[in-house]
């Protein structure tokens, strides 16, 4: 039995918005929407109203899958993935802590504020056309004085990260691509948001290149942006994990494609790529300086 909840809840009442950074672009971005609240029993749903009948279909209302897994993504768990033709594909996430708070407490959260707002973001996000992970809901279930929390996040398809591009397949992104790449950042930014962990893992490509080109944001969690943290920021970390994959032994992108991503990302600004260039050359390793 599923029961809309009241629009306030004592510990989960609509954060103010966090993510979002000082806009000098006159790009307006989407309006935030509030996600609708059901109850079933113990169990919590958070989610925007047109998602109903595909979070139905799935399970995800009840919390009991009504379809067979197709496949399981390894994260710090094996995350099942089940598979609506014509729909696509959906995984649902346990969320699990980590760093070395996980060793004493992995599973229970004690606020869900993170979640609403990457529900919010998300949604907004797509509304804003900026190609992102798409977060369909997320639910709770009360354990002592915390949650334990679950999302649904739609898959997109047919992507590979830089870093397995890089790494594991050892090669290296079209023009196109890293223009691509460079483009989405710079829409990401001048809509006013930030990505709370922006790294090479993050940031999906087409994996064939023969096929359309495309650039997809994923893990976007608004809640672990560093206090301060701005634009140049979010593309200095970006750099810091090119430079260990680097270490790790993955591919160099090609000559003169570092130049070209932040050409594209900062829109060719000149004091902003003038910035963007500085810091991220501190981060790199000198054989990359010249390239």
């Amino acid at each position: 039995m599923i029961d809309r909840a009241s629009s306030e809840s004592e510990h989960l009442g609509h954060p103010p918005n966090t993510h979002s950074i000082a806009n000098d672009s006159n790009t307006t971005p989407a309006p935030e929407r509030k996600p609708e609240q059901a109850l079933n029993g113990q169990r919590s749903i958070w989610f925007f109203q047109e998602s109903e009948p595909l979070l139905d279909q799935l399970g995800f209302l009840s919390g009991q899958p009504s379809l067979p897994i197709s496949q399981e993504l390894q994260g710090r768990a094996p995350y099942p993935v089940y598979t609506i033709p014509q729909q696509g594909r959906f995984m649902w996430k346990t969320c699990l802590r980590g760093g070395l708070l996980s060793k004493i407490n992995q599973r229970t959260y004690f606020s869900t504020d993170r979640f609403i707002r990457e529900l919010v973001l998300s949604d907004q996000l797509q509304r804003s056309e900026i190609p992102a992970s798409r977060v369909l809901a997320f639910s709770t279930v009360r354990k002592g004085f915390g949650v334990h929390v679950e999302q649904l996040i739609q898959l997109e398809d047919d992507v590979i990260s830089v870093c397995d591009l890089l790494e594991n397949e050892q090669r290296t992104p079209t023009r196109e691509q890293i223009r691509f790449a460079g483009d989405l950042i710079l829409r990401f930014h001048q809509h006013g948001f930030l990505h709370g962990d922006l790294n090479v893992m993050n940031l999906m490509l087409n994996r064939q290149q023969t096929e359309r080109t495309k650039a997809v944001l994923v893990d976007i969690d608004p809640g672990s942006i560093p206090p301060g943290e701005n634009r140049v920021g979010n593309l200095a970390r970006l750099a810091r994990s090119y430079a260990k994959v680097l270490a790790r032994g993955g591919r160099s992108l090609a000559t003169g494609d570092r130049f070209r991503f932040l050409y594209h990302a900062t829109g060719g600004n000149r004091e902003y790529l003038k910035e963007a260039l500085q810091s991220c050359k501190a981060r790199l390793p000198e054989t990359e300086h010249l390239r």
